[in-house]
């Protein structure tokens, strides 16, 4: 039969057959049975008085929509799990079922055939030199996997009266062809490797080290057609679907993070390191710190040394951070470095972060629009952000933990000369303690306990009160300035040179992300073009429909199509 050309075939349907969700039943307007019977007179010949073979029958059935074998046919139906535009193989034994309401009412049942499938691994399509079927050894375009001859995928048609008619395919029940809503999880029935399609783009050069393999994982998927007289109820299901593109740039971010943030991250440590050495900013602080003596009334006098600081900062190994798959906010695009891979959910990019599966879509809904390929392009930075995000957040929060120890010496001489002993104050804290950040605990001293020489006391309260509380306030108002930018200005050296690192992958990813999907494959879900497969007058449903390079050779795939014709 001549089916419609690829932009018919992916019009948008008119009101006639248009659904807007799971089992919406609509009523179908139809070409007056007189001029229709009028039309195929003329064309089968008045008066014809010898039935048609079996094969005269099939070829002008679907050429023209009827036959006379006496009577008029009026009713037909097919099933077609697997249909491609110009290919010159016969693939209707494996994946084709029909009825019509003369001599092949039904119901009509089949499964895959999987030793005609198998006979199509490694026939080339034609114009791509990539075969349509492939398995496990064979490259190709299309691979059902397990669900090739496992029962799984089948077609029933039936037409048991003139102005009835019902096809069913995919994951379907042989009983009465109802849709199997459970069949199968939402990427376990076929898969469509459109990597080989790139070079066919005459892009090697800008691909090859950015994007490598692209490819389309299907979940169980059917549909079905009813008509009865002028209602017409088209259903569809699609459990699921991920889009996959493999891309070495991010393959190898992985190392890179890695290398970046070893060097990166020795020389933040160093750096932190130096504030409490000899001239650090830390140190220098410390010595401006005016420590006059003190007195305790008719005790004591106390003397402090110069204050001195000790830090130890290691920031922790990146570990498994850049090999653990990372999501964008919503789960649309999961990135997995160690294989290289961005997963693209398909539901959640048609229906939003709450997607679960990608049925109740509109007739004709495109998956690879302008709209919906900037959001896959937005989604990839996002999920690298949020990689760096965790990263940097580790870090920082390192940083603010690290322990400070600010040391002060000094001698407690008691009044008149009697005897003396020395001190040493330690204050402890975090980084962020002591730069006075909010929620970061406050630095504290370490015990302090009497002292006692020669038979006199000299309380703690008293050595707190006028030596270790204003020696901590002291040290906190002059250290705070000093930590509080180093944390910020450290903390930012590392994610500068960590997102330096992202930038050059997502600069070229972006960009032939942008432009190559969408001159790849165009994928419409719930197709039902303006003309069904059967004909003007039939309806057609498929779960699933793809052009193949639809700027260059236009080869369309569908998968899961119904049709039905009636003339009531």
């Amino acid at each position: 039969m001549s089916r419609p050309d690829a932009s018919a075939r992916h019009q948008q349907s008119g009101a006639r057959r248009r659904t807007t969700g799971w089992r919406r039943r609509l009523t179908a307007r139809r070409r007056p049975a007189a001029l229709l019977a009028a039309t195929l007179v003329a064309a089968v010949g008045l008066g014809q008085a010898t039935a048609p073979t079996d094969a005269q029958w099939t070829d002008q059935a679907y050429a023209e929509g009827t036959v006379t074998t006496g009577q008029w046919v009026q009713s037909l139906a097919r099933a077609q799990l697997i249909d491609v535009d110009g290919l010159s193989l016969d693939v209707a034994d494996a994946i084709r079922t029909d009825s019509n309401s003369i001599d092949s009412p039904g119901a009509n049942t089949a499964e895959i055939d999987a030793d005609v499938l198998q006979q199509l691994v490694g026939l080339d399509l034609p114009g791509i030199e990539l075969p349509l079927i492939g398995d496990d050894n064979v490259e190709g375009l299309l691979n059902l996997g397990n669900a090739a001859g496992a029962g799984l995928l089948k077609g029933y048609a039936t037409s048991p009266a003139q102005t009835t008619s019902t096809a069913a395919s995919g994951t379907v029940d042989d009983s009465d062809g109802s849709i199997g809503l459970d069949a199968g999880s939402s990427t376990d029935f076929a898969r469509l490797d459109l990597g080989a399609l790139l070079s066919q783009l005459q892009v090697e050069g800008l691909t090859n080290e950015v994007v490598r393999a692209v490819s389309l994982e299907v979940g169980a998927l059917a549909s079905r057609a009813d008509a009865d007289g002028e209602d017409l109820d088209l259903q569809y299901l699609l459990a699921g679907a991920e889009l996959n593109v493999s891309s070495p740039l991010l393959g190898t971010l992985s190392d890179t993070l890695a290398t970046t943030y070893e060097a990166t991250g020795t020389l933040v440590e160093e750096s932190l390191r130096g504030l409490v050495g000899s001239g650090g900013l830390v140190d220098d602080a410390l010595g401006l710190i005016d420590l006059p003596a003190v007195t305790i009334p008719l005790l004591a006098t106390v003397e402090l040394d110069r204050p001195t600081a000790t830090l130890d900062v290691t920031l922790p190994p990146l570990g498994d951070v850049p090999t653990t798959p990372i999501s964008s906010p919503g789960e649309l695009v999961t990135i997995d470095l160690s294989q290289g891979t961005i997963g693209v959910d398909i539901a959640k990019l048609l229906k939003g972060t709450e997607g679960e599966d990608l049925n109740g879509l509109d007739p004709n809904t495109s998956v690879l629009t302008d709209e919906t390929i900037e959001a896959i392009v937005t989604g990839v930075a996002a999920a690298l952000g949020a990689l760096l995000d965790s990263i940097n957040e580790t870090v920082l929060t390192t940083l603010h933990e690290t322990e400070l120890t600010v040391s002060a010496g000094g001698r407690l001489r008691l009044l008149l000369g009697l005897a003396g002993t020395d001190l040493d104050i330690s204050l402890h804290g975090t980084l962020a303690g002591f730069a006075g950040l909010e929620g970061a605990p406050a630095p504290s001293y370490g015990t302090i306990a009497d002292i006692t020489l020669v038979g006199v006391t000299v309380p703690a309260g008293d050595l707190i009160n006028l030596v270790v509380e204003p020696l901590l306030a002291s040290v906190t108002a002059a250290l705070g300035p000093v930590l509080d930018t180093a944390l910020t200005t450290q903390a930012d050296v590392l994610a500068n040179a960590l997102t330096g690192v992202v930038d050059v992958v997502l600069e070229p990813l972006e960009p032939v992300l942008d432009g190559v999907l969408s001159q790849l494959v165009t994928i419409t879900i719930n197709e039902q073009p303006e003309v069904g497969d059967l004909g003007e007058g039939s309806a057609t449903v498929r779960a699933l429909a793809l052009s193949l390079l639809p700027g260059l050779l236009d080869v369309g795939v569908d998968l899961a199509s119904s049709s039905v014709l009636v003339v009531p």
